[in-house]
């Protein structure tokens, strides 16, 4: 049995969402109709993930976030505290260098 999301649902923020299993975790959930926030470690490291999004149009955005700085993830937790008053989930695929 699948979960269907509920209507207005908070976010589920991902990490390492440029290629592997961060990107596919991704965009599992976005098709189960999440919104994602897909975390990758800078705004020049997308990789695939723009790839991914114009051949399917998701409820993805995309948010920079670099767990091995503790300044970046707080920066990032600000924005996204900005825009989304919780998170649903946090999947952290992302794995320190």
């Amino acid at each position: 049995m699948t979960a269907s999301a509920p209507v207005n649902p908070a976010p589920v923020l991902v990490t390492g969402c440029s290629s592997g299993i961060g990107l596919a975790t991704a965009l599992a959930i976005a098709r189960a109709g999440w919104p994602v926030l897909a975390g990758v470690k800078s705004a020049g490291e997308v990789g695939e993930l723009p790839k991914a999004l114009a051949a399917e149009p998701l409820p993805i955005e995309t948010v920079v976030i670099d767990i091995a700085s503790e300044a970046s993830v707080a920066e990032a937790f600000v924005k996204i505290r900005a825009r989304h008053d919780r998170l649903r989930l946090l999947a952290r695929q992302a794995i320190r260098p």
